[in-house]
Protein backbone atom coordinates (compact mmCIF):
# COMPACT_ATOMS: atom_id res chain seq x y z
CA UNK A 1 0.00 0.00 0.00
CA UNK A 2 1.68 3.19 -0.99
CA UNK A 3 2.19 6.05 1.43
CA UNK A 4 -0.92 8.17 0.15
CA UNK A 5 -3.29 5.50 0.72
CA UNK A 6 -2.56 4.51 4.04
CA UNK A 7 -3.07 7.82 4.57
CA UNK A 8 -6.09 8.28 3.04
CA UNK A 9 -7.01 4.84 5.11
CA UNK A 10 -6.09 6.77 8.52
CA UNK A 11 -8.42 10.17 7.41
CA UNK A 12 -11.56 8.23 5.72
CA UNK A 13 -12.75 4.78 5.34
CA UNK A 14 -16.39 3.17 3.91
CA UNK A 15 -17.29 -0.17 3.48
CA UNK A 16 -19.99 -2.75 3.29
CA UNK A 17 -20.74 -5.34 5.82
CA UNK A 18 -22.89 -8.50 6.23
CA UNK A 19 -24.28 -8.90 10.09
CA UNK A 20 -24.82 -12.90 10.18
CA UNK A 21 -26.75 -14.48 12.96
CA UNK A 22 -26.03 -18.30 14.10
CA UNK A 23 -28.54 -19.90 16.45
CA UNK A 24 -26.29 -22.76 17.90
CA UNK A 25 -27.35 -26.17 17.79
CA UNK A 26 -25.38 -29.65 18.08
CA UNK A 27 -23.40 -30.47 14.79
CA UNK A 28 -21.55 -33.36 13.74
CA UNK A 29 -17.56 -32.83 13.98
CA UNK A 30 -16.77 -35.23 11.58
CA UNK A 31 -19.15 -32.80 8.58
CA UNK A 32 -16.01 -30.26 8.97
CA UNK A 33 -13.01 -31.99 9.93
CA UNK A 34 -9.94 -30.84 7.72
CA UNK A 35 -8.19 -33.70 5.91
CA UNK A 36 -4.97 -32.75 7.42
CA UNK A 37 -3.32 -35.09 10.45
CA UNK A 38 -1.85 -33.72 13.78
CA UNK A 39 -4.24 -30.50 13.75
CA UNK A 40 -4.74 -29.23 17.52
CA UNK A 41 -7.57 -26.50 18.86
CA UNK A 42 -7.02 -24.84 22.47
CA UNK A 43 -9.78 -22.20 23.67
CA UNK A 44 -6.78 -19.31 25.62
CA UNK A 45 -8.71 -17.90 28.05
CA UNK A 46 -5.42 -15.87 29.64
CA UNK A 47 -2.27 -14.59 29.15
CA UNK A 48 -0.37 -17.17 31.75
CA UNK A 49 -2.18 -19.89 29.23
CA UNK A 50 -0.79 -17.86 26.16
CA UNK A 51 2.54 -17.98 27.79
CA UNK A 52 2.39 -21.47 28.57
CA UNK A 53 2.11 -22.52 25.12
CA UNK A 54 4.60 -20.66 24.43
CA UNK A 55 7.17 -22.24 26.60
CA UNK A 56 5.76 -25.04 25.44
CA UNK A 57 7.34 -24.93 22.07
CA UNK A 58 3.81 -23.31 19.93
CA UNK A 59 4.67 -20.58 17.23
CA UNK A 60 2.64 -17.75 18.04
CA UNK A 61 4.81 -15.09 16.62
CA UNK A 62 2.88 -13.87 14.02
CA UNK A 63 0.66 -11.66 16.60
CA UNK A 64 2.00 -9.09 18.67
CA UNK A 65 1.65 -8.49 22.66
CA UNK A 66 -0.55 -5.83 22.42
CA UNK A 67 -2.89 -8.49 20.68
CA UNK A 68 -2.65 -11.23 23.52
CA UNK A 69 -3.59 -8.35 25.92
CA UNK A 70 -6.94 -8.88 24.18
CA UNK A 71 -7.26 -11.30 26.78
CA UNK A 72 -6.86 -9.51 29.87
CA UNK A 73 -10.12 -7.67 28.76
CA UNK A 74 -11.92 -10.70 28.78
CA UNK A 75 -11.64 -11.70 25.28
CA UNK A 76 -11.02 -15.59 24.21
CA UNK A 77 -9.03 -16.88 21.42
CA UNK A 78 -9.55 -20.05 19.45
CA UNK A 79 -6.23 -21.40 18.24
CA UNK A 80 -5.94 -23.73 15.28
CA UNK A 81 -2.54 -25.79 15.19
CA UNK A 82 -0.77 -27.98 12.61
CA UNK A 83 1.43 -29.81 15.07
CA UNK A 84 2.91 -26.31 16.76
CA UNK A 85 2.44 -23.96 14.14
CA UNK A 86 -0.78 -21.42 14.45
CA UNK A 87 -3.31 -22.23 11.54
CA UNK A 88 -6.05 -19.79 12.47
CA UNK A 89 -7.50 -17.75 15.20
CA UNK A 90 -11.07 -16.38 16.02
CA UNK A 91 -11.67 -14.04 19.05
CA UNK A 92 -14.48 -14.29 21.29
CA UNK A 93 -16.74 -12.07 23.09
CA UNK A 94 -18.83 -12.99 26.04
CA UNK A 95 -19.58 -9.55 27.48
CA UNK A 96 -19.81 -6.02 27.01
CA UNK A 97 -16.09 -5.31 28.05
CA UNK A 98 -14.51 -8.02 25.68
CA UNK A 99 -16.88 -7.16 23.23
CA UNK A 100 -15.53 -3.34 23.02
CA UNK A 101 -12.32 -4.64 22.74
CA UNK A 102 -12.46 -6.37 19.75
CA UNK A 103 -15.66 -4.26 18.28
CA UNK A 104 -15.92 -1.47 17.07
CA UNK A 105 -19.24 -1.35 15.59
CA UNK A 106 -21.94 -0.38 17.27
CA UNK A 107 -24.06 -3.86 16.73
CA UNK A 108 -26.96 -4.14 19.14
CA UNK A 109 -25.83 -7.67 21.18
CA UNK A 110 -27.83 -9.06 24.53
CA UNK A 111 -25.44 -10.62 26.51
CA UNK A 112 -28.15 -11.44 29.29
CA UNK A 113 -29.55 -13.30 26.84
CA UNK A 114 -26.87 -15.67 26.26
CA UNK A 115 -25.59 -13.82 22.99
CA UNK A 116 -21.73 -13.69 22.31
CA UNK A 117 -19.77 -11.99 19.31
CA UNK A 118 -17.54 -13.70 17.13
CA UNK A 119 -14.52 -11.86 15.25
CA UNK A 120 -11.31 -11.61 13.72
CA UNK A 121 -10.67 -14.61 11.86
CA UNK A 122 -7.17 -15.30 10.40
CA UNK A 123 -6.00 -17.97 8.38
CA UNK A 124 -1.99 -18.75 8.35
CA UNK A 125 -1.50 -18.19 4.24
CA UNK A 126 0.46 -21.91 4.22
CA UNK A 127 -2.99 -23.36 5.57
CA UNK A 128 -5.69 -21.77 2.95
CA UNK A 129 -7.61 -23.09 0.94
CA UNK A 130 -8.21 -26.56 3.39
CA UNK A 131 -11.21 -26.05 5.31
CA UNK A 132 -9.54 -23.95 8.53
CA UNK A 133 -11.78 -21.49 8.33
CA UNK A 134 -14.62 -23.64 8.81
CA UNK A 135 -13.45 -25.94 10.78
CA UNK A 136 -12.79 -22.82 13.48
CA UNK A 137 -16.22 -21.90 13.08
CA UNK A 138 -17.38 -25.01 14.07
CA UNK A 139 -14.78 -25.77 16.86
CA UNK A 140 -15.59 -22.03 18.27
CA UNK A 141 -19.77 -22.32 18.22
CA UNK A 142 -19.71 -25.90 19.62
CA UNK A 143 -17.50 -23.81 22.80
CA UNK A 144 -20.16 -21.81 22.79
CA UNK A 145 -23.12 -23.57 22.87
CA UNK A 146 -21.79 -25.81 26.05
CA UNK A 147 -20.76 -23.02 27.49
CA UNK A 148 -24.60 -22.35 27.13
CA UNK A 149 -24.58 -19.88 24.56
CA UNK A 150 -27.70 -19.54 22.05
CA UNK A 151 -26.68 -17.55 19.54
CA UNK A 152 -23.92 -15.90 17.86
CA UNK A 153 -23.25 -12.90 16.08
CA UNK A 154 -20.54 -11.67 13.41
CA UNK A 155 -19.61 -9.45 11.55
CA UNK A 156 -17.99 -9.85 7.71
CA UNK A 157 -16.75 -7.73 5.32
CA UNK A 158 -19.02 -8.19 2.20
CA UNK A 159 -15.60 -8.67 -0.04
CA UNK A 160 -14.22 -10.88 2.47
CA UNK A 161 -14.56 -13.81 0.16
CA UNK A 162 -13.26 -16.83 1.99
CA UNK A 163 -15.31 -15.71 5.65
CA UNK A 164 -18.42 -15.59 3.68
CA UNK A 165 -17.56 -19.22 2.06
CA UNK A 166 -16.48 -20.86 5.22
CA UNK A 167 -20.12 -19.43 7.08
CA UNK A 168 -21.94 -20.87 4.38
CA UNK A 169 -20.01 -24.07 4.51
CA UNK A 170 -20.41 -24.63 7.95
CA UNK A 171 -24.00 -23.64 8.30
CA UNK A 172 -26.18 -22.95 5.36
CA UNK A 173 -29.08 -22.35 7.30
CA UNK A 174 -27.01 -19.70 8.79
CA UNK A 175 -29.07 -16.14 8.31
CA UNK A 176 -27.14 -12.88 7.05
CA UNK A 177 -29.56 -10.72 8.55
CA UNK A 178 -28.89 -7.37 7.64
CA UNK A 179 -26.55 -5.73 5.63
CA UNK A 180 -24.43 -2.20 7.22
CA UNK A 181 -22.77 0.35 5.95
CA UNK A 182 -19.77 1.60 7.92
CA UNK A 183 -18.07 5.21 7.41
CA UNK A 184 -15.39 6.80 9.24
CA UNK A 185 -14.34 10.10 9.00
CA UNK A 186 -11.12 11.29 10.87
CA UNK A 187 -12.77 10.06 14.67
CA UNK A 188 -16.30 10.11 13.55
CA UNK A 189 -17.98 6.80 12.82
CA UNK A 190 -21.66 6.06 10.69
CA UNK A 191 -23.11 2.93 10.95
CA UNK A 192 -26.34 1.67 9.24
CA UNK A 193 -28.30 -1.31 8.82
CA UNK A 194 -30.67 -2.40 6.48
CA UNK A 195 -32.78 -5.60 7.30
CA UNK A 196 -32.44 -8.57 4.96
CA UNK A 197 -35.28 -11.00 4.34
CA UNK A 198 -34.23 -14.66 4.27
CA UNK A 199 -34.27 -14.78 0.71
CA UNK A 200 -32.22 -11.54 0.34
CA UNK A 201 -29.97 -13.26 2.45
CA UNK A 202 -29.45 -16.55 0.04
CA UNK A 203 -29.02 -14.61 -2.75
CA UNK A 204 -26.29 -13.67 -1.20
CA UNK A 205 -24.76 -16.53 -0.82
CA UNK A 206 -25.61 -17.69 -4.22
CA UNK A 207 -23.43 -15.11 -5.54
CA UNK A 208 -20.39 -15.61 -3.44
CA UNK A 209 -18.36 -18.34 -5.23
CA UNK A 210 -19.07 -16.11 -8.60
CA UNK A 211 -16.78 -13.49 -7.31
CA UNK A 212 -12.57 -13.13 -6.82
CA UNK A 213 -11.26 -14.04 -3.40
CA UNK A 214 -10.23 -11.59 -1.06
CA UNK A 215 -9.85 -12.18 2.47
CA UNK A 216 -8.75 -9.76 5.04
CA UNK A 217 -7.12 -10.01 8.58
CA UNK A 218 -7.82 -8.58 12.10
CA UNK A 219 -5.67 -8.60 14.93
CA UNK A 220 -2.65 -8.93 13.06
CA UNK A 221 0.89 -7.24 13.21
Amino acid sequence: MSLFRKLLSSIFQTYVCYLYENILTRRNEADFLPGIRNICFIIVRTKQQFDDLIMAGYDLSDYDSETWSLLEKGVLAGLLFIEKDLASVEWIAQNPQANSAINIYPLKIDFSLREAYAAGVWTNPKYRRKGLHTYVYYKIYDFLRESGKTRVLSIVASDNIPANRAHFKFAPDERIYARARYIQLFNLRFWKESPLTQEMSKNIFDKVDNRPEYETTFFQK
